[in-house]
């Protein structure tokens, strides 16, 4: 689609905002062009919205920039999580996720284990307190 017709469909200028910082965190279009192994014009194109980024290329630059693809799209504010605020949820998880196997009966490590990472994402999302160990 060229620029005469607009952006591509689900454009949105969040996502030309967050790509751009993302693009000057790799380096610039050339670097990024590179770390993806497309042309120039083509990480232009995917920025002014005038086609739609492919889902590996969005996986290639959040990955070399540590940010989510939750953020790039604009599905959440955060860009990532810190390396503390990871340990922080999962010493949460795993004491509650151990605390409460037993009532868990028949279930499999796994899914004691699924239970635990679970928790972990409440917790960075901010859905419980890692204080509140009593909330399931």
């Amino acid at each position: 689609m060229s620029s005469s017709n607009g952006p591509a469909r689900g454009w949105e200028q969040e996502f030309q905002d967050r790509l751009g910082i993302i693009i000057n965190e790799i380096g610039g279009v050339p670097k990024t062009a590179a770390l993806i192994g497309v042309k120039h014009d083509q990480v232009y194109r995917w920025w002014r919205g005038e086609t739609k980024m492919p889902l590996y290329a969005a996986k290639v630059v959040c990955r070399a920039t540590s940010r989510s693809l939750d953020w790039l799209t604009g599905l959440s504010d955060r860009p990532s999580y810190s390396d503390d605020e990871l340990e922080r949820a999962i010493s949460d998880a795993v004491p509650f996720a151990l605390r409460m196997a037993p009532y868990f009966g028949e279930h499999t490590p796994e899914q004691i284990g699924m239970a635990a990472a679970k928790r972990a994402l409440m917790v960075l999302r901010g859905e419980v307190d890692a204080s509140d160990q009593e909330s399931a």
